[in-house]
C-alpha cells in the first residue's frame, strides 16, 4: 500500500468502507500527545472532506470515525498527563515545546475545562491541552463533558471545510471557463 497522503486518500476512496477506520486513525494521531508531532492528519482528514464532495466517500462514516478517534486520541492525552504528572513535560518531545506547554497550561488556568472544547478547534493547543488536562488533574467526567462535543465538532468541521473548499473551487472553475 502507498503510505503517502495521495495512496492513502486513493485507498480510502477505493474502498469506501475503510473511510470511518482511517479517519479514527488520523483523528486518534492528531488528538494524542507525541503523535500529533508526527502524522499531519488536519490536511489529509479535510482532504478525506473533497472526497465526500466529490462522492467517493460518505459524511457520516469519516465524521463518524474522526469523532471516534478524536476522543480516544484526546484521552489517551489527557491519561498520559494524569498517569505521569509533570515529569512528562521534561521528556522529549514535550521539553522541545515549553511555550505551547505553557500557553496550554494558561488557557486551562484562566477558562477552566470548557478550554478543552476550545482546544480541538485551535490546532497549536489540541494535544497539549489534553495533556495538561491530566496533569493539572481535572477529573474525567468533566474532561470528558467538554472533550465530547469538541470532537463532534472538530470531526464535523473538517471534512465539512474539503467539501467547502472543493464546491469553492469547482465555482470558481465554472466562472472562469464561461
Amino acid at each position: 500500500m502507498d503510505l503517502t497522503a495521495e495512496g492513502l486518500l486513493g485507498f480510502v476512496s477505493a474502498n469506501r468502507a475503510w473511510a470511518a477506520p482511517v479517519a479514527f486513525v488520523l483523528a486518534a494521531a492528531d488528538t494524542t500527545a507525541i503523535l500529533s508531532l508526527l502524522l499531519p492528519a488536519t490536511p489529509l482528514l479535510i482532504a478525506m472532506g473533497a472526497l465526500v464532495a466529490a462522492e467517493s466517500l460518505d459524511f457520516f462514516a469519516v465524521w463518524a470515525g474522526a469523532a471516534a478517534g478524536a476522543v480516544a486520541g484526546s484521552t489517551l492525552s489527557w491519561w498520559i498527563g494524569h498517569h505521569f504528572g509533570r515529569a512528562v513535560l521534561g521528556h522529549a518531545p514535550f521539553d522541545s515545546h515549553p511555550a505551547t506547554m505553557r500557553r496550554a497550561l494558561a488557557a486551562l488556568a484562566r477558562w477552566g475545562p470548557p478550554a478543552v472544547l476550545v482546544a480541538h478547534i485551535f490546532p497549536p493547543l489540541t494535544s497539549a491541552m489534553f495533556l495538561i488536562a491530566g496533569i493539572v488533574r481535572v477529573p474525567f467526567a468533566r474532561f470528558q463533558a467538554f472533550n465530547l462535543p469538541g470532537a463532534a465538532i472538530w470531526a464535523w468541521f473538517l471534512p465539512v471545510t474539503g467539501e467547502l473548499g472543493t464546491f469553492l473551487i469547482g465555482r470558481i472553475w465554472d466562472y472562469v471557463q464561461g
